[in-house]
C-alpha cells in the first residue's frame, strides 16, 4: 500500500507505505504508469517529457529524489 500527500503549502510530504520491498516498488510502478497513461491520453508530447524526466531523475545520483527528507513516519516495511 502506498499513499502520498504533498501539500502545496511548503510542508513536508507525508508518505505511508507498507509491504515488502517488491510490493512497495510495484505500487510505485503502478502510480507512475497511471500518471504516464493520463499524460499520454492528454498530450503525447507531455507524456514523452514525463517519461524522459522520470528516467533522468531516477538515474542521476545527485537528483533531489535521492536526498533524505528528514524524519519520515508511516513506512511499515517487512522483509
Amino acid at each position: 500500500m502506498l499513499k502520498v500527500d504533498i501539500n502545496k503549502d511548503g510542508s513536508k510530504p507525508v508518505v505511508h507505505a507498507s509491504g515488502n520491498i517488491m510490493e512497495i516498488l510495484n505500487d510505485i510502478a503502478i502510480m507512475t504508469s497511471a500518471l504516464y497513461t493520463q499524460f499520454q491520453a492528454a498530450d503525447a508530447t507531455m507524456a514523452h517529457y514525463f517519461r524522459t524526466g522520470f528516467i533522468n531523475m531516477t538515474n542521476d545520483p545527485d537528483s533531489p529524489m535521492w536526498k533524505a527528507l528528514g524524519n519520515q513516519t508511516g513506512i511499515a516495511y517487512r522483509k
